[in-house]
């Protein structure tokens, strides 16, 4: 080959060694249990997901203050006019009757569900009567002690249910269904969580992976750089002709091809990353650097699970202890049996004691009237009685009972559904490990014996009996042979994330 398209392969190989060199990813050569922990970190308190979630465990734990509305105090008022000009067959009704009135009272109801009310009443009555007879008739306006009549009341109530809502039980099942939404909402949360750190872990390890097969790429092309350029070489003396070449030199465009795609794809997991944990922010570049896939991750390990996890009838068993899932479908059963307890007690019948006491003050003048109001305790009224209703028929309630019993076996279904998935994904986690054992047991046997012949090679390019191209082809061979180990020990990273995934064993909480 001539020297302008050597020395253009070279420029090439140049290029993609410069093109490595200036990667993000180059700024910090190792990937770690320490900064995947901070991976997940960020994606615990970062992503949208938590953003959304928070938000409606902020507003579940917000209606919980909607238990206290029963027992505000209420401020009332009432203020209205009559006129009456009917005709009336009693005289003592008068020609027209005016009636101003306006009332302001406290009314407040405690946690026994006991009613008190206070309330303060004034009124203006006024009787126009007809005028007196000439001839020396009755006045009827004579026997009205104040006409217009200003009268003051003054009236205290007391209400205590007997029955229903019974000491407050129909706050307490209130109260008791609107606290109920938290733990589902919480466990909503951390579940997310978990679905939310598998998906970045899964990602990170892509990321590990295609950077860890950069690398080993990067090295095939010098090999197969200086391969190509002993090929040439090899024609000048004539041992190899130009379909060698050609193969060298294929080889060489297909480690470059090869490469893009792979920083390509490399790049892609880096976007990922990053819009996953803030769309907003960029990723540092030291949370994402790459490492041999074959790093242990720390607690994050399978090993890290102890021997609670070491069999998959283990595993399985600690799945069903940790679900989140299954703990949640546990906590949904609580609003449901609390609707069904506030029903019944809504319709129970409802009878209730009540008592009164008042007085009032009746002059001519209002201030008058107020003060015979509160000083005079000669015109006291009692009042004492029982009210009492009942529901005959009660159709909410069967209609709730059985609302909720489809809805308590939906839950049960699932229930079964997540136990079923919780066993498969445990198994599907073993046969992985177990595969990836046996991929890296052969692709480490494949690598000895590669090794063993270029060793064998290269004793005999030591003592002249061989050439360094036959050693750079078994340096090939080797190193492509590690792309298997790679494969084996994602494959591995893959299954311990379903298994976490599975137990539910990612960190919870920020």
């Amino acid at each position: 080959m001539s020297k302008p398209k050597r020395f253009l392969s070279l420029l090439l190989a140049s290029f993609f060694a410069s093109l490595l060199a200036t990667s993000a990813w180059a700024e910090s050569p190792t990937l770690s249990a320490l900064e995947l922990d901070r991976v997940l970190a960020a994606a615990r308190s970062k992503t949208l997901e938590r953003l959304r979630l928070d938000a409606e465990l902020a507003a579940v734990r917000a209606d919980v203050g909607l238990a206290e509305a029963p027992h505000d105090t209420i401020l009332f008022g009432n203020l209205f006019w009559q006129q009456d000009r009917s005709e009336s067959a009693v005289i003592f009704n008068g020609d027209r009757r005016d009636k101003l009135l306006g009332e302001v009272g406290v009314r407040k109801v405690l946690p026994t569900a006991t009613q008190l009310e206070a309330k303060l009443t004034q009124s203006r009555d006024y009787t126009d009567y007809p005028p007196a007879n000439p001839a020396g008739g009755f006045d009827v306006s004579t026997i009205q002690s104040y006409n217009p009549a200003r009268e003051t009341k003054v009236e205290v109530m007391l209400v205590q249910p007997l029955w229903r809502n019974w000491l407050g039980r129909e706050f307490e099942q209130q109260r008791r269904l609107l606290t109920s939404g938290i733990v589902p909402a919480e466990l909503n949360l951390q579940l997310q969580e978990q679905m939310v750190q598998a998906e970045i872990e899964q990602t990170y390890w892509n990321l590990a992976e295609v950077e860890a097969q950069l690398r080993l790429t990067e090295r095939l092309i010098g090999l197969s750089v200086r391969f190509a350029a002993h090929m040439r070489e090899r024609i000048k003396y004539g041992r190899a002709d130009q379909v060698d070449l050609a193969g060298a030199e294929a080889q060489v465009v297909a480690q470059e091809g090869r490469f893009l795609d792979l920083y390509a794809i490399a790049e892609h997991y880096r976007r990922r990353l990053r819009m996953a944990l803030d769309p907003a922010a960029p990723m540092p570049a030291d949370v994402t650097a790459p490492t041999p896939v074959g790093v242990p991750v720390g607690v994050l390990t399978r090993g890290g699970l102890g021997r609670a996890a070491a069999t998959p009838e283990a595993a399985y068993e600690l799945a069903l202890q940790q679900r989140l899932d299954l703990r949640l479908l546990d906590e949904q059963r609580a609003p449901l049996r609390a609707q069904i307890d506030l029903a019944k007690e809504k319709n129970k019948p409802s009878l209730n004691a009540f008592a009164g006491l008042g007085t009032n003050g009746l002059e001519g003048r209002y201030d008058r009237a107020t003060v015979d109001a509160f000083d005079d305790g000669k015109h006291l009224s009692y009042k004492l009685g029982l009210a009492a209703e009942v529901n005959l028929q009660k159709s909410e309630l069967g209609a709730r009972e059985q609302q909720t019993a489809a809805q308590l076996a939906v839950l049960d279904a699932r229930a079964e559904a997540a136990r079923a998935n919780a066993r498969q994904e445990v198994e599907f986690a073993f046969s992985g490990f177990e595969q990836a054992r046996r991929k890296r047991i052969q692709a480490l046997r494949a690598i000895d014996s590669l090794q063993v012949k270029r060793d064998a090679e290269y004793r005999k390019f030591v003592q002249a009996r061989s050439e360094e191209i036959a050693v750079l082809s078994y340096d090939i061979e080797v190193l492509a042979a590690e792309a298997d180990v790679i494969a084996a020990d994602k494959l591995e990273r893959d299954s311990e994330v379903r298994l976490r995934t599975a137990l539910h064993a990612y960190p919870k909480g920020r």
